[in-house]
């Protein structure tokens, strides 16, 4: 075409150039299409999560707890996790009056993180309980008792 003279070096140039600024468009909308798959696959996963049933039921006739008035303790407790040998922790015994602060402090498996899930009931222990007010906690409504519950974990 540029031999006839009906595609001149001007309009060689304005095409190679908007070539290379359209480049960056559909390399951004490949990408794109990459991210979109990996969430689509990532969100399934969570939704396959959140559908699993789990072991850990509402008591047939539960309580619900009003305010916190006393307490949390953990008696003789003991939990390990499906397929380890050892105990996460064992035979804790542990009260904590209402309004302390505490920090569990250790190395890293020494229990803090199974400590803190058996709270609001992610997990159940295999021995002992956790009592609030002197209520055992798997005699709450599920519900009711993580809504009274706030975590601070460390990043």
């Amino acid at each position: 075409l540029m031999e006839d003279g009906t595609f001149s070096r001007g309009m060689s140039m304005a095409f190679f150039l908007t070539l290379i600024f359209l480049m960056r468009p559909f390399k951004q909308m490949s990408m794109l299409s990459n991210s979109i798959q990996s969430a689509i696959s990532a969100g399934s996963r969570v939704f396959e999560l959140l559908d699993q049933e789990t072991d850990i039921q509402n008591p047939v006739s539960p309580k619900f707890l009003k305010k916190m008035e006393k307490g949390l303790s953990f008696n003789n407790v003991t939990f390990t996790y499906p397929g380890a040998k050892t105990p996460a922790i064992q035979e804790i015994n542990l009260e904590i009056p209402k309004g302390e602060t505490v920090a569990l402090v250790g190395a890293s498996g020494a229990g803090k993180s199974t400590l803190v899930d058996l709270i609001p009931r992610l997990i159940d222990p295999q021995e002992g309980q956790i009592f609030i007010d002197g209520i055992d906690i798997r005699e709450l409504d599920l519900s009711n008792l993580r809504k009274r519950i706030g975590i601070v974990a460390q990043q």
